[in-house]
């Protein structure tokens, strides 16, 4: 079956959901890019405007402990400030 361009952006945004749930986009600036760069691919398909995520707007320190626990436990656990 040859996939058409709506089943491909369909898929993108499936990957997009993935990515930036919590746990994967705000883990690092890797995985901040890797989310920033599939948004951007994504808005160029919709011929819109990208909406990238920053990770300045979430606390460091929230950050950092939230990392550690996915080191330790391998899940992602949302601490609140």
């Amino acid at each position: 079956m040859k996939r058409t361009c709506k089943d491909r952006i369909q898929d993108l945004n499936d990957i997009i959901d993935i990515q930036g749930s919590d746990g994967n986009w705000n883990v690092d600036q890797y995985m901040l890019g890797l989310y920033n760069g599939l948004e951007m691919v994504l808005a160029i398909m919709e011929n819109r405007g990208a909406n990238f995520r920053s990770l300045e707007k979430v606390n460091i320190f929230k950050r950092i402990y939230n990392w550690f626990l996915l080191k330790k436990t391998g899940k992602y656990t949302e601490v609140s400030e």
